[in-house]
């Protein structure tokens, strides 16, 4: 890397981050499957506002509490883009995974701190 400025770099961790809340896969997007725990948990939450994916343009935020954590979505696509599976994965409070298909292209949900989803609003 040298000792000089590189906007290249500064490039990768911006793509590192995206890569954290949406990975675009052969089989659509999985929202937050490199995100920590941690940050669920933050007062704040995350939000994530007009994300240029080929699958369509996304806008999520996600936060917890109450023992579980609330992910509202949408996603829109325009006729020539590609369709695919929209999905999230959240880490419980022991980083164990749970990917969860999402039911439509937008919506609301809370998954329990266990996996189990306890409302849909889509």
């Amino acid at each position: 890397m040298g000792d000089g400025d590189h906007g290249w770099a500064a490039a990768e961790f911006v793509s590192l981050l995206r890569e954290m809340l949406v990975r675009e896969t052969p089989e659509g997007l999985e929202l937050l499957s490199g995100v920590p725990r941690g940050w669920l948990d933050a007062p704040a939450g995350i939000r994530l506002g007009h994300a240029t994916t080929r699958f369509g343009t996304l806008r999520f935020s996600v936060g917890s509490g109450n023992g579980g954590v609330v992910l509202e979505w949408a996603l829109d696509r325009a006729p020539h883009q590609d369709s695919g599976n929209l999905a999230v994965s959240v880490p419980d409070r022991d980083g164990r995974r749970t990917i969860k298909i999402l039911p439509s292209p937008s919506g609301r949900i809370r998954l329990d701190d266990d996996g189990r989803t306890s409302s849909e609003n889509p």
